[in-house]
């Protein structure tokens, strides 16, 4: 079994998890998210989850097995830098940049982020067929 597409795999399904209420419920979302993102502590937590998945997408992307691997040692390497910059270092600029993106009362059709959220999902369903591909 290959590493890349186990990753991708797992990867895309984190993607459609994580997408896929915007475009059921994207006011509950938006919410949540806002609470999500309340304190420095909670930022912290959240990007210490996304260093095990940025590790293991550096460890496994050799940019000399292919052009998907390549890609998956990129996103890695930007998965480590935002979680470990944006997220654990500096989570005042992370709630800053969530809270001027969100709405602060989220209400109506909110079109726009059920838009981006099937692009996501559209994004992860990608992720899933390039990991099946490269197993």
């Amino acid at each position: 079994m290959s590493g890349v597409g186990i990753v991708c795999i797992v990867l895309g399904i984190l993607v459609i998890c994580g997408r896929l209420p915007l475009v059921v419920a994207p006011g509950q979302n938006l919410r949540w998210l806002r609470r999500l993102v309340s304190s420095d502590s909670r930022i912290r937590v959240l990007g210490a989850v996304f260093v095990p998945l940025g590790v293991a997408m550096v460890w496994v992307g050799d940019p000399a097995e292919g052009d998907l691997a390549g890609v998956v040692m990129f996103l890695g390497l930007w998965i480590l830098g935002a979680s470990s910059l944006l997220l654990i270092a500096f989570p005042a600029t992370y709630r800053s940049l969530i809270e001027g993106l969100t709405p602060e009362e989220p209400e109506g059709n909110l079109i726009g982020w059920r838009l981006a959220g099937l692009a996501g999902v559209a994004i992860g369903v990608i992720f899933i067929y390039a990991g099946v591909l490269a197993l």
